[in-house]
């Protein structure tokens, strides 16, 4: 998947919007199930978020997250929150209205 700018500036601005994409993964340690995984997947831009959870007594744990981001995501030298909010302003079809 190609993910066009506009896309995963959206992403960066509102951050991912994460539905489940797969089946909940198992993990045994010692014969007994501790961990699970699970996959998600943002519906804008299709980065793939895998997070691995410890299964306690009384709790659920995330251990850790990955990510796999799509084609054309990443930016060089990278790009912040404020910046992708200020690009995607400046690309914006405008209307004005006046406030009565």
């Amino acid at each position: 998947m190609t993910t066009d700018l506009t896309v995963s500036l959206d992403c960066r601005d509102m951050r991912h919007g994460w539905q489940r994409a797969g089946d909940t993964v198992l993990i045994k340690q010692a014969g007994q199930v501790r961990h699970f995984e699970r996959k998600l997947e943002c519906f804008r831009c299709g980065c793939v978020r895998v997070d691995e959870y410890k299964i306690t007594r009384v709790a659920l744990e995330r251990i850790r997250s990955r990510y796999v981001y799509p084609e054309g995501y990443r930016v060089p030298g990278g790009l912040s929150v404020a910046d992708a909010r200020f690009k995607l302003f400046s690309q914006m079809d405008m209307g004005l209205r006046d406030v009565v």
